[in-house]
């Protein structure tokens, strides 16, 4: 008999699903049991089998909670022009606690990168004038990416407020 130890079972998959599946079409099937140390879970027993789904589906209701405090403090901190990691090209941090506060150098390549976004200009396009004219990134780069330019694209509404009506 083949055993996989682990030490807490949301270390494996925090789905029930993926878990029972993991269990029954995988482990069970080809004769490997599973063992959570620290919820002394054995699933050789039926005993051990359901507890593991209720297990699991705690595993999933935990992550779906933190997912949604998590959404719901970044919405907070976004809603209060709080950073909720690094600033965005346009702003600058003045601490955890602070509202960013404005750059203007920045806040003229984001008016530059939403018009000509507004004009019809694609994502690579908009990156290669900017290369081009030698505009320089958030953090002092050289080259700007088409994946940059969708981030700042996406984040219009961010830049309404401060540019007026981009």
């Amino acid at each position: 008999m083949r055993h996989v130890i682990v030490w807490k079972l949301d270390r494996l998959t925090r789905r029930t699903r993926h878990l029972l599946s993991l269990v029954e079409d995988l482990f069970l099937a080809r004769g490997i049991e599973l063992h959570s140390v620290s919820e002394s879970l054995d699933t050789s027993t039926p005993h051990g089998r359901f507890v593991l789904t209720l297990f699991g589906g705690l595993a999933q209701m935990e992550r779906e909670l933190i997912a949604e405090r998590t959404r719901g403090a970044l919405a907070w901190k976004r809603d209060q022009g709080l950073p909720t990691s690094h600033a965005p090209l346009g702003f600058r941090s003045r601490g955890k606690r602070q509202r960013m506060e404005p750059v203007p150098a920045e806040l003229e390549t984001v008016r530059r990168i939403l018009t000509l976004s507004r004009d019809g200009e694609s994502y690579h396009t908009i990156a290669v004038r900017l290369n081009i004219a030698g505009v320089r990134t958030k953090r002092g780069g050289r080259w700007w990416y088409p994946s940059t330019v969708r981030n700042v694209v996406r984040q219009r509404e961010r830049y309404a407020a401060v540019l007026g009506a981009s």
